[in-house]
This record gives C-alpha cells, sequence and structure tokens, in this order.
C-alpha cells in the first residue's frame, strides 16, 4: 500500500510538472521569471531598451533589492518572447518603499526616472553604467542613504538628493556631469 501511495505522488508530480511545460495542445508555454510578481515592463524607443516599473510594491523582498538586467514584455497587443535589455527605472517606481536597503543597477540601466526612489529605505546605490542620468527628486528624502558608488554619471536632476541627510559618500564619477541646482541640498556630501 505505501508502495502504491509513493509511485501515485510521484507521478502526479511528474504530471504537475508536465503541465507547468506544456499546454494541452502540446506547446511549450513562456518562461515566467519570478521578478514578474512585482514588476512590469515597458519598451521605451528613445532609451532603446525597457523601463523597469514596480505593479505591486508589497510584493518586494526586503533587503538588498536585485533588478534584472533583460526581461521580456508586454506592449499591450503582443507578447515578445525575445528578451531586451532594461535600461532605466520609471518615474516614482519604488516610491515610498521602506523595506529595500542596497540597490546594486546592472551594467544596462543608464536613467533613474522622478521620484524613482523618493522617500524609500534605500541605504546604498551601486552604479554599473558609465553614462548615467538621474532624474528630478529620485532620491529625494532618502533619509537612510548613505553611499552611491560606481559608474559615471551624466546628468542629476534638480534635487535629485534633496534631504539624504546622511549621504556622506558619492563616489560615481560626476566629471563633466550636469548637476542641477539644489541636487545635493541637504547632504553631507560636497558635490554642488
Amino acid at each position: 500500500m505505501k508502495k502504491r501511495i509513493a509511485i501515485a505522488a510521484v507521478l502526479c508530480m511528474a504530471i504537475i510538472a508536465a503541465a507547468g511545460v506544456f499546454t494541452a495542445c502540446g506547446e511549450k508555454q513562456a518562461f515566467v521569471p519570478p521578478h514578474y510578481d512585482y514588476y512590469s515592463f515597458t519598451y521605451d524607443e528613445s532609451l532603446g531598451g525597457l523601463v523597469l516599473d514596480v505593479t505591486h510594491s508589497g510584493l518586494l523582498p526586503d533587503g538588498a533589492l536585485s533588478l534584472p538586467a533583460s526581461s521580456y514584455y508586454y506592449d499591450g497587443e503582443e507578447a515578445h518572447d525575445e528578451p531586451k535589455d532594461v535600461v532605466a527605472i520609471a518615474d516614482g517606481a519604488f516610491d515610498g518603499c521602506g523595506r529595500i536597503t542596497s540597490v546594486t543597477l546592472p551594467s544596462a540601466y543608464k536613467h533613474i526616472g522622478a521620484e524613482a526612489f523618493k522617500g524609500s529605505g534605500i541605504t546604498e546605490l551601486v552604479l554599473n553604467n558609465d553614462n548615467v542620468t538621474i532624474a528630478d527628486r529620485a532620491f529625494f528624502d532618502c533619509v537612510k542613504l548613505e553611499k552611491v558608488s560606481g559608474g559615471k554619471v551624466s546628468a542629476v536632476g534638480s534635487e535629485a538628493f534633496f534631504g539624504c541627510v546622511y549621504l556622506r559618500a558619492f563616489d560615481s564619477d560626476t566629471s563633466g556631469a550636469t548637476i542641477a541646482e539644489g541636487a545635493f541640498d541637504h547632504t553631507k556630501t560636497d558635490i554642488s
């Protein structure tokens, strides 16, 4: 009897696993990465890649945030099964997300949208692109942010880091960058 139950359990697991890969017609289903639980992506022709947005901030994991380097996307009419590079973070994407601590951007990321991390719990940001633009108020009032490192910043928007009262270390290269008025007001950096 125990042997029959074990065999039945194994067969059930095999059927469930097969159902996850094939539809009733025998066609393969598209792989859905786990980050689809809380991110959505739109293609931006001017940026030449996908823009990441947060759809369910309550599902974001606590702590360090690992952002996807590429993804599949749906453009409202068609699901695209060729992954594209994610190159930007949408305006307001992580606004008020207090549970995230550190964020490392993959190398294709070149734009951080307006108010993208406003009021979030971020403590550290690591950039990996040599031409990053940071929009207005992107990190406004991120009172826990202490360090920004890596990459090269080409533009910093108005009040981008305003109110980041513990931001001491801004180690990203800013030589030749356009830095808007008030970008680093009420921080402990010497960038102006």
